[in-house]
Parts: C-alpha cells; sequence; structure tokens
C-alpha cells in the first residue's frame, strides 16, 4: 500500500496558528527595538538642538542624518504596526476556523 498523507485540518490550522505566533512575537520585538531606537535618536535631537547656533551648523550633517533616522524609524514603526494588527487579525480568523473543524469532528465522532 503507498504512503497516502491524510489531510488534517486541524493540525493544518495549528501550524498555520503557530506560525503567525511566532511571526507576530517577531514583529512585536521588531517593534520594541525601532521604538527604542526612535527615543534615542530623539534623545540625541534634542541634545544637538539645545547646542548654540555655531555648534549646530557644525554638526549640521549629523544633524541631518539624526532627522532622517527618526523619519525613517516612524515608517517602520508604522508598518510594523499595521502588519501586527493584520497579523493579529488573522490569528483570529485561523483560531476561529480551527475551533469550527473541532466543533465539526467532533459531532463527526
Amino acid at each position: 500500500m503507498p504512503d497516502i498523507d491524510i489531510f488534517d485540518p486541524a493540525s493544518f490550522f495549528d501550524r498555520k496558528i503557530q506560525e503567525l505566533q511566532e511571526h507576530i512575537i517577531e514583529n512585536r520585538t521588531r517593534l520594541e527595538i525601532q521604538q527604542a531606537n526612535q527615543r534615542n535618536v530623539e534623545r540625541a535631537l534634542s541634545c544637538l538642538v539645545q547646542l548654540d547656533p555655531a555648534q549646530q551648523k557644525a554638526l549640521q550633517m549629523e544633524l541631518l542624518a539624526l532627522q532622517e533616522a527618526a523619519a525613517n524609524a516612524e515608517k517602520v514603526i508604522e508598518a510594523l504596526t499595521v502588519e501586527i494588527a493584520s497579523q493579529t487579525g488573522k490569528l483570529s480568523a485561523l483560531q476561529a476556523a480551527k475551533d469550527l473543524v473541532e466543533v465539526a469532528a467532533r459531532s463527526e465522532g
């Protein structure tokens, strides 16, 4: 008799749920790191703007680089926030589907 795998919907949803939970954890970690980086960049910027104008001018390239880093961090934070919300919605849908499969299996059994 040949080896034939039987599709198990509950296992399928379990696997998808586990994968998605891992992605959400990774994205939340990345979000926390980006938020920390943004706070640190803003702290550096707030120090630079307290310098006198001549010192600010001398550090103009650094100031511009930090402003760009802050803007980039904000974009990444926004993107991660949207992605986490989307993944959380998908996770909820997968869990609901898994629950339906389990109810259907109990009613068949």
